[in-house]
Order: C-alpha cells, then sequence, then structure tokens
C-alpha cells in the first residue's frame, strides 16, 4: 500500500456508525495494519463519534491480544470481522 490512502466521497451524512464501518475499518484499519507505529487523530469529533471510534480501537487492542499478527493481517485485507 502507498504511503497515503484513496480519497473516499460518501454522498449522505457520516454518522458515527457509519464512519466506523466506511471509514475505520476498511480503510484506516488496513493503513494502519501496513505502517506500524501510526496513530489515530480524528480532529473535532462530537463525543458520540469520539466514543463510538474509541470503542472500535478498544475492541482492535481485545482482539490483537486473542489473535497473531498474521490472522489480524489477514482479517484486514479481507475485510471479515
Amino acid at each position: 500500500m502507498a504511503a497515503g490512502s484513496s480519497l473516499v466521497i460518501l454522498r449522505t451524512s457520516l454518522t458515527a456508525r457509519r464512519y466506523v464501518d466506511t471509514t475505520l475499518h476498511p480503510i484506516a484499519l488496513t493503513f494502519m495494519a501496513c505502517h506500524s507505529g501510526t496513530i489515530s487523530q480524528k480532529d473535532n469529533s462530537r463525543p458520540h463519534a469520539a466514543r463510538i471510534s474509541l470503542d472500535f480501537f478498544v475492541r482492535l487492542i481485545l482482539f490483537l491480544g486473542q489473535q497473531s499478527q498474521q490472522t489480524f493481517h489477514q482479517l484486514s485485507m479481507s475485510g471479515t470481522w
């Protein structure tokens, strides 16, 4: 994967749940799997959006604690969660 990520255009309102489903999981997670030490930051997010994003990463950390890095990479590339 290149150093940047693709531009994603959504022609609808972006709810916190939709942000996780359309951006964090398929795009950011794949990008982060390819680039160690990546930091995720969403500026000016509303509290409920920040909480849902945080919950996503907490589940990811718990998942990584139970799975090997290779399994994580395979799941992120296939889009399975």
